[in-house]
């Protein structure tokens, strides 16, 4: 089970639930970059405008969402390619920890504070993975997305 345990981010989270895991729809997001700037789509779009159609007037507001979307990309937080600044992440590592779900102060850390309101599963996460261990939780994990 080292899939789950790669899978598992110091935070408690599963990495495959978060859309920024997703290479491939990066990889699409990039491909129809290459493809649209070949194309010179960019002069088709004025075109149709100056034609008419307002909504090809937005084309350079729908390539800037598309860029800002592609730089959601990750590279989950044990991937020892994986330089980001996280701080939960360094806290862990600093205390010696495998993840938050290990530390006395989990309930009360300012650092995950923000994560609990934007992830309503994370303690269910927690308690998983302290139930089962980190090589086999994630088959009882709680939601990602409040929408999930």
């Amino acid at each position: 089970m080292e899939e789950t345990r790669n899978s598992t981010a110091y935070c408690g989270l599963y990495c495959p639930d978060c859309n920024r895991s997703k290479a491939e729809l990066f990889e699409q997001i990039g491909s129809l970059q290459q493809s649209l700037s070949v194309l010179n789509f960019d002069k088709y779009a004025r075109y149709k405008a100056d034609l008419g159609s307002s909504e090809f007037g937005e084309y350079p507001t729908f390539l800037r969402v598309l860029n800002d979307i592609k730089e959601l990309a990750c590279i989950t937080c044990r991937d020892e390619r994986n330089s980001s600044p996280c701080k939960i992440r360094k806290c862990a590592i600093d205390k010696g920890l495998a993840g938050c779900w290990e530390c006395e102060s989990v309930s009360g850390c300012e650092l995950l504070a923000p994560m609990f309101k934007r992830h309503i599963g994370l303690a269910q996460n927690h308690h998983a993975i302290r139930e089962y261990g980190i090589d086999n939780w994630s088959g009882n994990r709680g939601k990602h997305y409040r929408w999930d």
